[in-house]
């Protein structure tokens, strides 16, 4: 199977596109203890570790949660650094990875007890001397919304929403030092069809300026990108469309999964294969068309599953005729779901 992997991208810079730090506070915390945080604060627990130390806390609600889950940490041997950032930074958040990167730092953290979006980056030590890079309102989304990549994309899918993108320490931010030792950090965040699970539309660009001294002076709206071209239906049959979601749930509770979905042209969703109705069951679909658009423009399809049990499930869809004596799939989507313990 082959994935096309080509982007297009477009670059606006206005003077639209800058918010000056005094402008927001929003995702910056202002308090500090006066003791920079380094990469003693990293609490390097393999996943069951972690997933033991929130069962332990699994009862308990509020701060109590936050305040069990530092014990925990404690007696699993973190350090006193890292179990001081959970107690201080809260929500039971830990570092699980530090990059030092000149006057600011970067800490990637996980936030264990979150039903979505569960991580996250935070630049460090510079003034303020925590920015939470994740919280959407800080960013200048006027110049986004200006720029052609993201006009057209609005126009295809008026419900587009921006959320965090991908978090994983592998290449982003990216940071780079101009001549005068000040430092950029490039931020990439996730353009989706409406909910946190639906279809990835494009991803954007801002950038976390701060001066020499540390302090940070500007968020910057850099660009659009759109996801990686689709290959033409002439090139081969094989070529399929994936579309990939994760979903973290809590036991008892209903998610929903939106697909893009045109059912004049005889396709609709159904699953691959077997559900595992010990954690998560199908309760519903439904086919809903997009509204003021022209007849056969299409619409989404809306699943709804509960999450029975707690564990981990993967469920595949496939977008096929059905009718076809042999059906051949054009798109696939594969949902990751996460049940952890009903919080109490």
């Amino acid at each position: 199977m082959r994935v096309a992997t080509l982007a297009f991208a477009v670059l606006i810079v206005t003077v639209c596109c800058v918010v000056p730090v005094f402008a927001q506070t929003a995702g910056i915390e202002e308090e500090t203890t006066g003791t920079a945080i380094t990469k003693e604060a990293v609490w390097g627990a393999d996943r069951q570790t972690v997933q033991t130390a929130r069962q332990r806390c699994a009862e308990l609600s509020g701060k109590q949660v936050e305040e069990c889950f530092a014990d925990v940490m404690a007696s699993f041997g973190a350090s006193p650094e890292a179990v001081s950032f959970t107690r201080s930074f809260g929500a039971g958040a830990f570092i699980r990875k530090f990059r030092e990167t000149g006057r600011v730092d970067v800490a990637y953290i996980v936030y264990p007890f979150r039903a979505n979006e569960n991580y996250g980056v935070l630049l460090l030590n510079g003034e303020p001397p925590i920015v939470d890079v994740d919280d959407i309102g800080q960013l200048p989304k006027e110049g986004m919304e200006q720029d052609k990549t993201y006009i057209a994309i609005k126009k295809s899918y008026p419900r587009v929403t921006l959320w965090p993108g991908d978090r994983s320490p592998k290449q982003y931010p990216t940071v780079e030092t101009s001549p005068d030792g000040g430092e950029t950090f490039t931020v990439p965040y996730t353009l989706r069809n409406f909910c946190h699970a639906c279809e990835v539309l494009g991803t954007v660009y801002f950038a976390f300026d701060f001066d020499r001294e540390g302090k940070l002076i500007a968020i910057r709206f850099l660009r659009v990108e759109l996801p990686p071209k689709k290959v033409p239906k002439s090139d081969s049959r094989k070529d399929i469309e994936q579309v990939r979601f994760v979903v973290m749930t809590e036991e008892g509770k209903e998610f929903t999964v939106r697909l893009n979905s045109n059912r004049t042209t005889g396709y609709q969703w159904r699953p691959a294969g077997q559900i595992d109705e010990r954690i998560v069951k199908l309760l519903r679909s439904e086919y809903v068309t997009y509204e003021g658009g022209p007849v056969g423009s299409g619409g989404e399809e809306i699943w709804t599953f509960l999450a029975t049990g707690r564990g981990d499930t993967e469920i595949t869809m496939e977008y096929v005729r059905p009718w076809e004596k042999i059906p051949h799939p054009v798109k696939t989507a594969t949902i990751k779901v996460f049940v952890r313990p009903a919080s109490r």
